[in-house]
């Protein structure tokens, strides 16, 4: 393996930058989608009184355990996991290019010190 091999290409450090940039952008927003849509699903659970059970108010306790995990419909539920499934595959993206950045700053330290033995010997 030569030692130039270790020298990363910063047009591929740059274009990683910019994705995992874009990629936390994204998870930032599908996440406020998420919270507005669980905010949505409590305050129809704790007013629509169709979704009463015996004719009572929910607890914000069951809001919080239940209503926010599942939604008060399936096609709240249906939102819901979507929501989560966009966040995990995003994040998953974002957190794999953080670690390809690492990598390659990783490479090139080992690249400087390689070099910079290299030149201590010839002295």
């Amino acid at each position: 393996m030569e030692i130039e091999e270790f020298i990363p290409d910063f047009d591929d450090f740059e274009k990683m930058a910019t994705d995992a940039a874009r990629f936390k952008a994204d998870i930032m927003i599908a996440k406020n989608n998420l919270y507005q849509l669980e905010a949505h699903c409590m305050r129809e659970a704790l007013t629509n009184k169709e979704y009463w059970i015996g004719g009572k108010m929910p607890s914000m306790a069951y809001c919080e355990k239940i209503v926010k995990e599942i939604g008060n419909t399936a096609e709240d539920n249906a939102a819901l996991c979507s929501y989560r499934d966009q966040i995990a595959t995003m994040t998953e993206a974002y957190q794999l290019l953080q670690n390809l950045i690492t990598m390659s700053r990783d490479k090139l330290d080992l690249y400087r010190t390689v070099s910079a033995n290299e030149r201590k010997s010839f002295l």
